[in-house]
């Protein structure tokens, strides 16, 4: 590739980035990113509170459901 490429970061790439509006695909990537953190944290409390039964806590349903 281009090795002797020099590249600065000044405080003008700073706020060329400030400026640049985001495109509708990375909107869309925020959007769905917030609702399946959400979820996975949801998921996560309701197996442990509702489907849990008082049993033996082996490596695997740790694994599957509290290391989300």
């Amino acid at each position: 590739m281009h090795d002797d490429v020099e590249m600065l970061f000044t405080e003008d790439t700073l706020e060329a980035s400030r400026t640049t509006p985001m495109r509708w695909f990375h909107k869309a990537l925020w959007v769905i990113y917030n609702i399946a953190s959400v979820a996975a944290v949801l998921v996560t409390i309701s197996y442990w509170l509702l489907i849990y039964r008082k049993g033996e806590i082996s490596a695997i349903t740790v694994l599957i459901h509290a290391v989300n």
